[in-house]
């Protein structure tokens, strides 16, 4: 039984995939939210960051919009606001006018790797209820799950 609930989940809840995925995400968020809190970042800003730091030169507004699954309003919004926050920078590409392409501030990518480090140490007591063979398995389970339906061919 679910502890924090206030009735016990289903038995068809219980053993279902979907419902433990679905769950288990919702929670996740809301303690990377509780982590990211004193940043002002949401997840979604999060992976932003990560991926702006990672890329090694200007990342278009659409590859953001597929990374974290936002529609291009949503993503136009989230990066308003990042940009408020001296996070990122926009500026249009010389290629395509009707495109904007995206670049981390210095505040930006010299945060990643403290917030990183927050982040870890954070989540350690949680991952932590996982030996690191289980932990693999978990991530491998998830890719082949994030494969397929990612799939076009689906």
């Amino acid at each position: 039984m679910n502890r924090s609930a206030s009735r016990p989940i289903p038995v068809e809840l219980e053993d279902a995939v979907g419902f433990n995925l679905y769950r288990v995400a919702l929670l996740f968020r809301r303690e990377l939210m509780l982590a990211l809190k004193e940043y002002e970042l949401t997840p979604e800003q999060w992976q932003v960051l990560v991926a702006l730091k990672s890329a090694s030169s200007d990342v278009n507004q659409q590859d953001l919009c597929a990374l974290t699954l936002k529609d291009k309003h949503a993503m136009s919004r989230m990066l308003t606001r990042m940009e408020r926050h001296g996070w990122v920078q926009r500026r249009p590409d010389p290629n395509d006018s009707r495109a904007v392409l995206m670049r981390s501030t210095s505040k930006g990518h010299d945060h990643v790797e403290i917030i990183r480090r927050q982040l870890v140490a954070h989540f350690e007591p949680i991952l932590g209820a996982l030996s690191p063979e289980d932990t693999a398995h978990l991530l491998r389970c998830l890719h082949t799950f994030r494969t397929v339906l990612e799939s076009e061919e689906r």
